[in-house]
């Protein structure tokens, strides 16, 4: 294993600083004063009119109110129907009419109310299969845990508990 323990890095001594805070604080005064004689010598350099500026937006006013706008507004046209949708509105134009129809007394059609299209008879409902959920032990029976017959042996036998008393577990005696 290699351990360098010659230092190849000499230390950097600081070249200083290229003005002085003397000379930052000096600068900054003179610019500062600059901003100052320009904020107060523009008004003297950029004239402003303010009866030109109220003038020129007078003439774009009335330019504005001068000039027509053209607006066209169509009026609706009721086009006559190629041929009758398969569910009409009672009597528009060019669609069959529905008042006068006399109803077919051998419709074979469900009953149906309302305006739906579909003509589906309700399906029958499916019994489920197999077992339902096992009954709940009576009151006052209580459930027995019957183990499967391999555990049953390799378990020692459980102690029977005495028949319950009369008063005992909440019951009034009779």
């Amino acid at each position: 294993m290699y351990f360098d323990f010659e230092d190849y890095r000499p230390d950097i001594s600081p070249v200083g600083r290229a003005i002085s805070w003397r000379e930052g604080v000096l600068l900054s005064i003179i610019v500062h004063l600059a901003v100052l004689v320009f904020m107060l010598a523009a008004p003297r350099l950029f004239p402003y009119d303010a009866n030109a500026a109220r003038a020129r937006a007078l003439l774009l006013q009335q330019q504005a109110e001068q000039t027509p706008r053209f607006v066209f507004v169509q009026p609706r046209l009721d086009l006559p129907a190629p041929k009758p949708p398969p569910r009409a509105e009672d009597s528009d134009q060019d669609r069959l009419r529905r008042s006068p129809e006399q109803l077919n007394p051998t419709n074979p059609l469900p009953f149906s109310r309302g305006n739906t299209p579909e003509r589906v008879e309700e399906v029958p409902q499916e019994m489920p299969r197999g077992q339902g959920p096992a009954p709940e032990p009576a009151a006052g029976q209580q459930a027995e845990n019957n183990p499967p017959p391999e555990t049953a042996k390799t378990q020692l036998p459980a102690p029977k508990l005495p028949a319950p008393q009369d008063g005992a577990n909440g019951r009034a005696p009779t």
